[in-house]
C-alpha cells in the first residue's frame, strides 16, 4: 500500500518497528452490523507531516480507511435472504485538530503507481465477501483483502492486500476493526459440553481457538486452564510447561512474541524478534547469508520477513529502482541475477 504524497512516495503497509501512533479515531466507532460482517475504522499509517489543504502550514495527519460490509446471506427471494453489501472509504485524520478529512486534496493509491486508486472521501464497493471465524476477505476495486480481527483493539489486527498477484502485508495504527462471524457456522473447541461454560464469558477466546487453535481446539479449557485465571495468579500455563523452546536462548516470556496460546496458527512478531529464533527452524537459510558476505547480514530477519511468519517481500521494496525502468517493472526478474536474498550473488 503506498501514499503518494508531493515529492516522496511513503510505504505505509508492511512497514514492521515503526512507533505506533495514539489511537485517535475522529468519529464514534461504525455502528455493528448483523453477523456475518465486517466493520471499523482504521488508521494504516504513522502519524506523518502532510500539508493535506496546501495552506502551506505542515499538518499532522494519519491516513485512515472506514470499512463496513455484509456477507450474503441465504437464496435470493427466500426468507431472511440478503444480498451482499458494503465500502470502504479513506480519509485523512487532523492529529492536532482531531477532525476527519475526507475531502482532502491529493488522494492516494494502493493499487500501484497510476491506477487512479482510490479517492478520498469516496466510497468503494466490497464484492465477494466472505467470513470465516474472525476472518474477513473481499474485493475492492480489483484487489483481494483478507482482515482477521484479533481483539478489542488494532494492536493485533492484520492487513492483506492482493493486487495483480503480488501480496502486501502489514499492521494498522489505530482505530479498531470487528470481524463478526455467522452464528449459525462458528464452532468453538471440541469438546462443547465440557467448555460451554467458559465460552459464555470467553466469546473471543473461543472463536479465536476454533479458528485458529491447531491442536490446541482439541483440549478442553481446564486442561490448561486448572483454575480461573482471573481469580487465581499463574492460572495461565506457560507454553514452555508443554512445549521445547525453538533456541536455548529463550525464556518463558519469548514464546508471545510470535505466538497467542488461542491462535495458536497465526504466527506473528515485531522487529526485534532475535535472529537466533528463527535460525533456529531456518538454519540452512540462516547459515547461506551469513557465508554469502552481503550487506544483507547486517539486517534482522524480522525487517524482511515482518510482521507474518513467511511473509517474502519484493526486492523493490528496499531497492527502488537501480536497473532500468523495464527490469524493474518485474521483480521477479532479479533472480535471474541475484540468486536469492540470502546470497545475492550474480550468477549471468
Amino acid at each position: 500500500m503506498r501514499v503518494l504524497l508531493p515529492g516522496a512516495t511513503l510505504l505505509v503497509l508492511g512497514l514492521a518497528g515503526m512507533a505506533l501512533a495514539a489511537d485517535q479515531s475522529a468519529k464514534a466507532p461504525a455502528a455493528p452490523l448483523s453477523p456475518p460482517s465486517v466493520y471499523g475504522e482504521l488508521a494504516f499509517s504513522d502519524v506523518i507531516v502532510f500539508d493535506y489543504n496546501r495552506d502551506g502550514t505542515p499538518d499532522r495527519v494519519q491516513f485512515w480507511i472506514d470499512l463496513q460490509g455484509q456477507q450474503a446471506l441465504g437464496q435470493p427471494g427466500s426468507p431472511g435472504a440478503r444480498p451482499e453489501s458494503g465500502s470502504v472509504s479513506y480519509f485523512v485524520m487532523d492529529v492536532a485538530q482531531q477532525r476527519r478529512i475526507d475531502d482532502w486534496l491529493l488522494g492516494f493509491n494502493m493499487g500501484g503507481v497510476g491506477g487512479g486508486f482510490p479517492v478520498a472521501g469516496q466510497p468503494y464497493p466490497l464484492t465477494n465477501i466472505h467470513i470465516e471465524g474472525r476472518t474477513a476477505r473481499f474485493e475492492v476495486s480489483g484487489s483481494a483483502w483478507t482482515i482477521t480481527d484479533q481483539g478489542d483493539t488494532w494492536e493485533k489486527d492484520t492487513i492483506e492486500i492482493e493486487t495483480g498477484g503480488r501480496k502486501r502485508s502489514g499492521r494498522f495504527y489505530g482505530g479498531d476493526v470487528t470481524v463478526a462471524p455467522d452464528p449459525q457456522v462458528v464452532t468453538v473447541p471440541a469438546d462443547i459440553k465440557q467448555n460451554r461454560k467458559c465460552n459464555s464469558c470467553h466469546e473471543d477466546a473461543a472463536v479465536s481457538i476454533a479458528a485458529a487453535g491447531g491442536r490446541h481446539s482439541e483440549f478442553r479449557c481446564s486442561s490448561c486452564h486448572k483454575q480461573h485465571p482471573r481469580e487465581v495468579e499463574g492460572a495461565v500455563p506457560q507454553c514452555l510447561g508443554c512445549h521445547d523452546a525453538h533456541d536455548a536462548s529463550m525464556g518463558a516470556d519469548s514464546c508471545s512474541t510470535c505466538h497467542s496460546s488461542h491462535a495458536v496458527t497465526v504466527v506473528q512478531y515485531g522487529i526485534g524478534v532475535p535472529d537466533g529464533q528463527c535460525a533456529a527452524c531456518h538454519a540452512e537459510s540462516a547459515a547461506r547469508l551469513e557465508a554469502s558476505g552481503t550487506r544483507h547480514i547486517g539486517l534482522a530477519c524480522a525487517l524482511c520477513h515482518r510482521t507474518d511468519h513467511g511473509a517474502i517481500p519484493s526486492c523493490v521494496d528496499c531497492h527502488g529502482g537501480p536497473h532500468g525502468e523495464r527490469v524493474m517493472s518485474k521483480p521477479e526478474r532479479c533472480v535471474r541475477c541475484h540468486t536469492s536474498a540470502h546470497e545475492t550473488s550474480v550468477d549471468r
